[in-house]
């Protein structure tokens, strides 16, 4: 497959300039990218699973996934502590009417629901699907005397994970214990 194929529209579909390449790059409601008169093939996916385009602009180029793209053009900027969120869970799937700006914890909540594998970053604790310990197993921990080796071979975890939750540093609880 060619990476550009010359421009065809497609019914009511709606294209917009994206904002820091205006006059260069415009984006569509129907999820595709181009450059006057090429529509730009999405290029392989992000380790999330993010359909990817190089986007260049006096001679600078950067990597954009697709969706954010659209949301920028239709949407508008991201605002802080919020993620572009696509409804239906499908990654493939950028259309406008499947992108929404949502808060972050919302989009920690919704991602887990709809059972994606990666859960977003900021899951603390127990409610941290690759959590080897539970909250009433770290309190056990803080309030042990015994050496951090002996609770590591105990609890099957490296000696450095003890020492990181009896100093503080480690395993920060979904609810506060403190």
């Amino acid at each position: 497959m060619k990476r550009m194929q010359p421009y065809e529209s497609i019914q009511n579909e709606e294209w917009r300039p994206i904002p820091g390449y205006e006059g260069v790059y415009s984006a569509s409601s129907l999820g595709r990218i181009r450059r006057e008169p090429y529509i730009m093939a999405a290029s392989p996916r992000n380790r999330w699973g993010y359909r990817l385009v190089g986007l260049r602009n006096n001679g600078k180029g950067s990597g954009y996934t697709v969706h954010r793209l659209v949301a920028k053009a239709f949407l508008g900027e991201l605002p802080k502590r919020y993620n572009c969120h696509h409804k239906d869970g499908d990654k493939e799937n950028n259309t406008l009417s499947n992108l929404e700006y949502i808060t972050v914890d919302r989009h920690a909540k919704l991602t887990l629901q709809m059972g994606q594998r990666n859960p977003p970053p900021g899951l603390r604790g127990e409610a941290s699907p690759k959590s080897k310990l539970t909250d009433v197993q770290r309190l056990e921990i803080i309030q042990s005397t015994e050496r951090c080796c002996a609770l590591a071979e105990r609890y099957r975890v490296h000696n450095s994970t003890i020492s990181r939750i009896k100093n503080g540093r480690r395993w920060i609880p979904a609810i506060s214990t403190r």
